[in-house]
């Protein structure tokens, strides 16, 4: 299964909020955590029930919005405008996302290969809650306590900041997406994540969070399940800090 411009938008935005709690314990606290997320469309929206598997509290989230295609020539780009409600406290936010391909960068498969993805969050007056900006890592001399380089995020602008890791074979499903997130409370951090969709509509998303400086906070995994129409069905996320090398 492959996901079409539309499916890619609307899921980002689902499990961008679904992660949330959990890259706030990894930077804020220094702890890891584990939620499970059944997700169903309501006549209302698309209704998130999110359970932290540690401490059993529940939090929901209703999720409205659509996202628009259009083609230009070559030039592909998809917008999606989502309002995101929140029952446990949060504000309500605004969400928009564009994502911008290439029909030249498509021939090897049946959803966009490569892509420029960004996205906002903003509460209902405007004000910035994340920013995701396309990037790209820099490694250095510097190694981290794993004993893997240290890696430093830069902007790309308009670049293809989404990318598969072998564009000519269809039957590798990884893509490699980096961001930098400017984040109103956690400040400026580092986003690069390893996403993989396999043919019966089952995924995950693997992220590593740095700051700006490179400095590895942890590890931000979700698996997930679709319907037959690429929606998602059900969430399970987990975060853990980065072992050092023995």
């Amino acid at each position: 299964m492959a996901w079409d411009q539309e499916h890619l938008v609307s899921n980002d935005v689902i499990l961008t909020a679904v992660r949330e709690d959990a890259v706030n314990k990894l930077v804020q606290e220094g702890v890891g955590s584990a939620y499970t997320s059944a997700v169903h469309k309501t006549g209302k929206g698309i209704q998130v029930d999110t359970t932290n598997t540690r401490d059993h509290k529940s939090t929901s989230m209703l999720v409205k919005g659509s996202a628009n295609h259009d083609s230009h020539g070559f030039s592909e780009t998809t917008t999606g405008n989502f309002t995101i409600d929140h029952n446990d406290g949060k504000p309500s936010e605004k969400d928009n996302i564009v994502l911008t391909s290439s029909k030249w960068d498509d021939i090897y498969r049946d959803s966009p290969a490569k892509f420029n993805l960004k996205m906002s969050r903003t509460d209902q007056s405007g004000n910035n809650i994340q920013t995701f900006e396309p990037a790209k890592s820099e490694e250095t001399s510097a190694l981290d306590p794993s004993g893997a380089p240290v890696q430093i995020a830069k902007p790309i602008g308009d670049g293809q900041n989404v990318q598969p890791n072998n564009i000519t074979n269809p039957d590798d499903r990884r893509m490699e997406a980096e961001f930098i997130i400017h984040d109103k409370k956690l400040g400026d951090l580092s986003y690069n994540e390893q996403r993989e969709l396999k043919p019966d509509g089952s995924g995950r998303y693997h992220g590593i969070i740095r700051d700006k400086n490179g400095k590895v906070y942890g590890i931000v995994d979700e698996s997930f399940k679709t319907d037959y129409e690429g929606n998602i069905i059900d969430v399970q996320t987990s975060s853990h800090l980065q072992k050092p090398k023995k």
